[in-house]
């Protein structure tokens, strides 16, 4: 066998074990997408829940034991008269507008507002 047969074999084993190479490269790719997508799949049907549950749980617990304060009855009764008189006193010339969402927007404000008074950095 002379050189440079033997150097075009040399140069097909190299070829071949590239394509080797490759191939079995591209497998485990392959089987690492597959796991990761079962992964992902199990963490979406089974853990989600779970850790869900589990947060839910946890902040029922603690309200149960610390409960967020609250304003007094007679507190809220009053910010809610201010701003629906706040929302009808407004100069409107036009029609159609949503004044019972207004109004719950600047009801909302005002409470919280009342709130951060009342409690300020507490919680």
């Amino acid at each position: 066998m002379s050189e440079l047969e033997m150097l075009a074999m040399f140069f097909i084993q190299i070829i071949v074990g590239l394509g080797i190479l490759i191939f079995i490269s591209a497998i485990f790719y392959c089987i690492g997408i597959l796991l990761g997508g079962m992964y992902l799949l199990l963490y979406m049907f089974l853990m989600y829940p779970v850790i869900q549950f589990c947060r839910s749980l946890f902040w029922r617990i603690k309200e149960f034991f610390f409960p967020t304060p609250t304003l007094p009855h007679w507190v809220q009764t009053k910010v809610l008269k201010e701003a629906a008189e706040f929302v009808h006193s407004k100069h409107r010339p036009w029609d159609g507008d949503n004044l019972f969402g207004e109004y719950i927007w600047v009801a909302h404000e005002r409470m919280c507002i009342k709130w951060d008074k009342a409690f300020g950095d507490v919680i």
